[in-house]
């Protein structure tokens, strides 16, 4: 099992110039490797600031299967859900899977508005559904 860590989005934002995260948690992205999955984490607010740092993780796992834990982000925007969907086609394409395991409110009623959550959510009820 190996673990990687990511700079929080904050630094990012001082070195780059790029306005912080204002939720008043630090941006983080953190994978676990187990056997045949891999796991990501994410804690704060995706959107259009945030979103690149978790493509950057998710294009390296797009050939395997990866299941992406939203429990603690705090807002998400378009952004996020085009992430989202993005990665979904792209993982099903090259062989992969992406997968949502436990997403917040803020995440889950993106899903919902928009229609998407059938999308990683198609047997409601199911334990990987957050919110039956």
């Amino acid at each position: 099992m190996s673990r990687t860590s990511l700079a929080p989005h904050a630094q990012l934002a001082d070195v780059k110039g790029w306005p912080s995260v204002t939720s008043g948690l630090p941006f983080s992205v953190d994978a676990v490797d187990v056997l045949d999955t891999v796991l990501v984490q994410v804690v704060s607010e995706l959107d259009v600031d945030t979103a690149p740092e978790l493509s950057c993780v998710l294009r390296l796992v797009e050939q395997r299967h990866c299941e992406l834990g939203l429990s603690q982000v705090t807002f998400a925007d378009s952004t996020a859900l085009n992430l989202l969907t993005r990665h979904y086609r792209h993982a099903a394409a090259k062989g992969g899977t992406l997968s949502l395991v436990d997403v917040s409110l803020p995440i889950r009623h993106l899903l919902d508005i928009t229609g998407t959550a059938a999308l990683f959510f198609p047997n409601p009820g199911q334990p990987n559904d957050p919110h039956p």
